[in-house]
């Protein structure tokens, strides 16, 4: 056995090793895909959270803003109805 005997051994070696892989691959990449689809799962569930948030935030706005206008005209008539209004859609 010589230096070149190595050389082959490990050759042969790395090529089992590559069609081992090669072989699992597409265990691999089915796995993958399952990672990747519950990822994407995950994130369009905080998408649509985070939608839900913007639209209250929104509406939380408006009410606000419909509030204000009155308080600062005095105008109590107004401001008890915007508050009629905002308690009906509780």
């Amino acid at each position: 056995m010589g230096l070149n005997d190595s050389a082959s051994d490990a050759a042969t070696g790395d090529r089992s090793r590559a069609r081992a892989l090669m072989r699992f691959a597409p265990v691999r990449s089915r796995v993958d895909m399952v990672k990747l689809e519950e990822r994407v799962r995950e994130l369009e569930e905080a998408v649509r959270e985070c939608r839900r948030h913007h639209h209250r935030t929104a509406e939380l706005t408006d009410l606000v803003q419909a509030l204000m206008v009155p308080l600062a005209t005095s105008d109590r008539a107004a401001l008890d109805r915007v508050l009629a209004e905002y308690t009906d859609q509780l």
